[in-house]
C-alpha cells in the first residue's frame, strides 16, 4: 500500500464527510457533525487546515491542526484534530498522519503539539502515548454523554 500525506482539497470532501460520519460515536467525540448538511460541513471544513492520507484516490484518513487561539502567546502550538477509515485503522495510517504533522510543525517552528482524548477510547489514549505524547491533564466529567459524564484527557507532544 503506498500512502502518500497531501493537502485536503476540495475533490476529497464527499470521501472525509464519509469517513467522519462513519467514526466519530459517543465513545470517542461528542459527534459535532450530527446536524450539519454536507454543504454546511463543506462550508466548516475548507476553514480548516487539514492533511489527508491518500492512497491513490482513495481518502483513508485526516488531521487538522490550528493553533488554540489567534494570541501571540499561542504562536508556537497546535492543536490536532484526527480520524481514519474504520478499514484503514491498525495500518499505520494514523502514525504517518502523526508523523507527517510533526515534521510539518517542525518546517514552522512549532513547539507543543496537543489534543484531548475521551476516557472511553484507550486504545486512542495508548497510540498517542506510543507515539511520544504526555498526558497533562485530565478533565473529570468533561462531556454528558449518554445519561452519563465522560471525562476527557489532554495530552501534548513537545519538540526540541
Amino acid at each position: 500500500m503506498t500512502v502518500e500525506i497531501k493537502d485536503l482539497t476540495v475533490a476529497d470532501l464527499p470521501q472525509l464527510w464519509q469517513i467522519e460520519q462513519a467514526i466519530w460515536t459517543n465513545d470517542n467525540a461528542p459527534n459535532l457533525n450530527e446536524q450539519l448538511t454536507f454543504a454546511d460541513y463543506q462550508e466548516n471544513t475548507l476553514k480548516q487546515t487539514i492533511l489527508v492520507a491518500k492512497e491513490g484516490d482513495q481518502v483513508l484518513g485526516f488531521i487538522n491542526y490550528h493553533h488554540p487561539s489567534k494570541m501571540a502567546a499561542h504562536s508556537k502550538q497546535w492543536i490536532l484534530g484526527i480520524g481514519v477509515a474504520a478499514e484503514a485503522q491498525g495500518k499505520g495510517i494514523g502514525a504517518k498522519l502523526i508523523t507527517a504533522l510533526i515534521e510539518k510543525a517542525k518546517q514552522e517552528g512549532i513547539k507543543k503539539i496537543s489534543l484531548r482524548v475521551m476516557e472511553t477510547n484507550p486504545r486512542a489514549k495508548a497510540f498517542y502515548l506510543r507515539r511520544g505524547f504526555q498526558e497533562e491533564g485530565f478533565l473529570k466529567n468533561e462531556f454528558w454523554l449518554d445519561n452519563h459524564f465522560v471525562g476527557d484527557y489532554y495530552l501534548a507532544y513537545y519538540l526540541d
